[in-house]
């Protein structure tokens, strides 16, 4: 159904908005040391 793709397209970029944070964090920490 419609509402299937919508659940699972929203997960998907949850993990992407997730997975992107947390790099450019790592990239913010490489920078200060």
């Amino acid at each position: 159904s419609d509402y299937d793709i919508i659940e699972r397209f929203g997960r998907i970029s949850r993990n992407l908005s997730h997975y992107h944070s947390g790099s450019s964090k790592k990239q913010g920490l490489y920078r200060i040391k």
